[in-house]
């Protein structure tokens, strides 16, 4: 189900990690291309396996069918609300997050159903931005409608990274059965500040591998970073 890369877009650069924990998983990226603009999706269906696979699948077919005709990204999660709730078997949902991306200045907007808030490592000064966005996970609730959702403008300069993650660096479990959790990752993301995405995500993996230490993943990973390059 995952596209085997990204476009290129002016002004960004798109890297990308997925591992599930099982053979197959339920985590799931992908995007569209419409009118001179990138529309990314990062979703985590709730979940391990096969029914977690066969609700990504459903979501990919909604995603691509939706996202051609949507008026913007909040529209575009209500629509697929509706939708998954139509058709998800009972109990099961979907946290998500949708980018949009102009190719003509770059800008960045996003929206959120439901994922963990996303961070943005400011390359100068360096500091670590959250994105506190909420909304309603995909498939929970109906009668979720276009004013649960806000898209959001990102504001980016150049060598600085965007990083979406489902939460399955969080729940990553040591040998203590402590979790890795959002304070290990943020410890990881200023020290990490001012590396670009390939190399954030293969040392956040590295970290979080290091601190299961020998324990079996409990969750699948998802992970997108944008990085804002000259143009």
């Amino acid at each position: 189900l995952q596209p085997d890369c990204f476009p290129e877009i002016p002004g960004l650069r798109n890297d990308s990690f997925y591992r599930p924990c099982d053979a197959i998983g339920g985590d799931y990226f992908d995007f569209i291309r419409r009118e001179g603009q990138t529309w990314i999706l990062v979703s985590d269906v709730s979940g391990h396996g096969i029914q977690a696979a066969l609700a990504s699948m459903l979501m990919k077919a909604i995603f691509q069918d939706a996202g051609t005709n949507a008026e913007g990204l909040a529209h575009l999660l209500a629509e697929m609300n509706a939708r998954l709730k139509r058709f998800l078997p009972e109990g099961i949902y979907a946290a998500a997050a949708v980018l949009c991306v102009d190719d003509h200045d770059g800008t960045v907007r996003f929206a959120n159903a439901g994922l963990p808030f996303p961070f943005v490592l400011r390359s100068g000064p360096r500091r670590l931005d959250e994105v506190p966005l909420p909304g309603f996970p995909l498939g929970m609730f109906s009668g979720v409608g276009l004013e649960s959702y806000e898209a959001r403008r990102v504001e980016m300069m150049p060598g600085d990274v965007l990083l979406v993650a489902s939460d399955g660096l969080r729940e990553t479990e040591a040998e203590s059965g402590e979790f890795f959790g959002d304070r290990q990752l943020r410890h990881a993301l200023n020290e990490l500040n001012g590396t670009e995405g390939t190399g954030l995500i293969s040392n956040l993996i590295e970290r979080a591998d290091r601190f299961s230490g020998s324990r079996t993943p409990p969750n699948d990973v998802a992970i997108v970073a944008l990085t804002r390059t000259p143009r």
